[in-house]
């Protein structure tokens, strides 16, 4: 999504949530970036899962959401409410590393209906995109800036992928924003993504 601008996030937002219904994101990395996030899936409240303290990112994360046209921005613990594009919201920030499922929260366990994430799934171990797959809800999405797959198709690991025709008609020269909807359960993604990954490698 790094090139993806209003009218981009505008289009992912009308096939992921077009009538603004109630959804939760999972979002490690989130950083200050909690309008960009909102605005690509109209989610009412975003897990986040961050390396750095709350405390570190608090200040900056109200300045960002202030200047992205936020109302009422109010933390509570690590927890932050606020009205954006009409609607309350709510985030809440948890410390520790998206490397590692075992340090992810407890909240997210029980599933949620968007995965969304800007990294490179190459630096990632497939075991944790196996896991955060998994928790994606049944008709649920993931959206990332690179494919599911390397090699398999995406219907191997229970997603489809939607084809948003948002690189062609806005002219993103990268390969733009990835969607892909959980059509079925994956027992065993986590052997789909070793298979995937000796297809990359040989």
């Amino acid at each position: 999504m790094e090139e993806c601008g209003e009218k981009e996030h505008a289009a992912l937002k009308e096939i992921i949530s077009p009538r603004e219904q109630e959804l939760s994101a999972f979002y490690p990395g989130a950083g200050n970036d909690l309008a960009g996030c909102i605005d690509c899936t109209g989610a009412s409240k975003v897990i986040a899962l961050e390396k750095k303290s709350f405390e570190s990112i608090w200040p900056g994360l109200k300045k960002e959401l202030e200047r992205a046209g936020a109302h009422f921005v109010m933390r509570h613990w690590n927890e932050v409410r606020f009205e954006y594009n009409g609607k309350p919201r709510a985030a809440v920030f948890h410390e520790g590393n998206a490397e590692e499922p075992g340090e992810w929260p407890k909240e997210v366990l029980n599933g949620f209906d968007v995965y969304f994430e800007k990294r490179m799934p190459e630096i990632i171990p497939r075991e944790a995109y196996a896991r955060a797959y998994s928790l994606v809800k049944l008709g649920g999405f993931v959206l990332q800036d690179t494919p599911l797959l390397g090699k398999l198709p995406p219907e191997k690991a229970g997603f489809e992928k939607i084809e948003t025709g948002i690189r062609k008609k806005f002219g993103l020269s990268q390969a733009g924003p990835c969607l892909y909807k959980k059509i079925k359960k994956e027992k065993n993604l986590a052997a789909v993504m070793q298979a995937d990954k000796a297809a990359v490698y040989g």
